[in-house]
């Protein structure tokens, strides 16, 4: 089941969060390209991404631990973040990224 992200306006669900991409393509997404796909869920986080220099690898292996404690944000806002990671990784139909935790 996608996650769907919330919408902090008014509570509803966004659009879930299933990109069919082959891992593959993710894990060679640019640090653009990532900022690109945030921006579409949470465009007020995109720039976090760049910041930390998070392409399509560092992307696939985050664990919420990584956004908790590395990303400087109040934990609401670092676990809106980490739905959208974990939505991605879930998409992608690889379950070796469980382990990552």
């Amino acid at each position: 089941m996608p996650i769907l992200p919330r919408d902090k306006e008014n509570g509803e669900n966004q659009q879930p969060i299933t990109t069919g991409l082959p891992m593959k393509a993710v894990f060679a997404w640019s640090t653009k390209k990532v900022y690109d796909f945030v921006e579409q869920y949470c465009p007020q986080y995109a720039d976090i991404f760049t910041d930390n220099k998070i392409d399509g690898t560092a992307l696939m292996v985050l664990s919420r631990g990584d956004i908790i404690n590395r990303f400087g944000l109040e934990l609401g806002k670092a676990l809106d973040i980490y739905d959208i990671v974990v939505g991605l990784q879930n998409s992608t139909n690889d379950f070796t990224l469980a382990w990552y935790d």
